[in-house]
């Protein structure tokens, strides 16, 4: 079994992005923290990443394009997608694109948590 080593937050929004540091430092990953969507792509392709936390808002390309492409070329990285839309089509969309989870803003702490642990222990279903 693999340990979890390389986890890509891909976000804008500071509120968020010290959120998720403040939880991943605390569990001792290694995170790489980008908000160009290019930056993102690259990252996952030259990378062998185990979890991406994606915004749906990112500078340049959206995690809305963005997520599809690793869904064709990293099938298996868990993608958890973040957004301040909580709409029901949002929703919807982003679960047609193959995420394994939505985390709507503001983040819940005690949720994401408890996704590492599901991801620690590889008992995603891809």
């Amino acid at each position: 079994m693999k340990d979890l080593r390389l986890i890509l937050v891909a976000t804008n929004d500071a509120g968020v992005r010290e959120s998720l540091l403040s939880i991943l430092n605390h569990k001792n990953y290694f995170v790489t923290v980008l908000n160009r969507g290019s930056e993102v792509l690259l990252t996952v392709l030259e990378n062998d990443i185990d979890l991406a936390i994606i915004d749906l808002e990112l500078q340049g390309m959206s995690g809305r394009e963005i997520i599809p492409i690793i869904r064709r070329t990293r099938p298996k990285v868990p993608i958890i997608a973040v957004s301040g839309d909580n709409s029901f089509e949002t929703g919807k969309e982003i679960a047609q694109q193959g995420v394994w989870y939505y985390l709507p803003k503001p983040l819940n702490l005690t949720e994401l948590d408890q996704l590492l642990s599901l991801v620690e222990c590889k008992t995603v279903d891809l």
